[in-house]
């Protein structure tokens, strides 16, 4: 049996597949199902400010009300797993991420898996998020993150290579940099991270930050290596 529709405009499986569509019959419907589509995007993007704002609790709502409007689609999924990981609903997030690392967006569902796993499970994660990369290979937020997570398993060559990278990607983007900075502290580059530093406006209070956080880092992959 052919796919497709038939020729009343009935799809075929459409319950199922979702694979068809009834073109509109006059333009009149076209310009609904563009208006209907436009409230759609709309409502995601607030919903993606919240999320960048923290406010978790009313980006959910938010997402409760598109998917009682537009059903559960995969984008609708993967900001509620973004809610869930940033809210601790740690087995929630990673149930959704699963389900969607094998559709169009699989690179997301990966980058998120991989920040929901890092804090426990570090090579895991590094995993998940190179998968991510490959898959977005632009996406400088990405490569900053698989930049941070290579730093704290000791991969300072690879995290300097997906920093630099990431820094190109979106020259306005200060996370990058300070991650770079951090590296630089970590490897002993003083000179390097305070120049960066200053070509970045970064005040004094956030490079003492840094550099606490970088002996840190040293102190415990030392231990982790035998070290006192």
């Amino acid at each position: 049996m052919k796919a497709g529709c038939r020729v009343a405009g009935v799809c075929v499986l459409v319950g199922v597949l979702g694979a068809c569509q009834t073109p509109p019959k006059t333009p009149e419907d076209a310009v609904r199902a563009a208006n209907q589509q436009d409230t759609e995007e709309v409502h995601t993007e607030l919903v993606r400010q919240m999320i960048a704002q923290r406010k978790f609790y009313a980006a959910r709502a938010h997402l409760d009300a598109l998917a009682l409007e537009y059903g559960e689609t995969p984008e609708i999924l993967l900001l509620q797993a973004d809610c869930m990981r940033h809210l601790g609903e740690v087995p929630q997030a990673r149930a959704i991420y699963q389900t969607l690392l094998d559709g169009p967006y699989g690179a997301e569902a990966a980058h998120g898996m991989g920040l929901l796993l890092a804090g426990d499970h570090l090579d895991i994660a590094l995993g998940y998020l190179e998968r991510a990369v490959n898959l977005r290979p632009t996406q400088a937020t990405t490569r900053n993150d698989l930049g941070y997570a290579m730093i704290l398993a000791g991969q300072y060559d690879n995290a300097f290579r997906q920093l630099a990278t990431a820094m190109e990607l979106a020259p306005a983007d200060q996370r990058a940099p300070r991650n770079m900075i951090l590296l630089h502290y970590v490897v002993g580059n003083r000179e390097q991270a305070d120049s960066l530093a200053d070509d970045n406006g970064v005040p004094e209070a956030e490079r003492a930050r840094l550099q606490e956080q970088a002996a840190r880092l040293v102190a415990s992959q030392h231990g982790g290596l035998g070290g006192s």
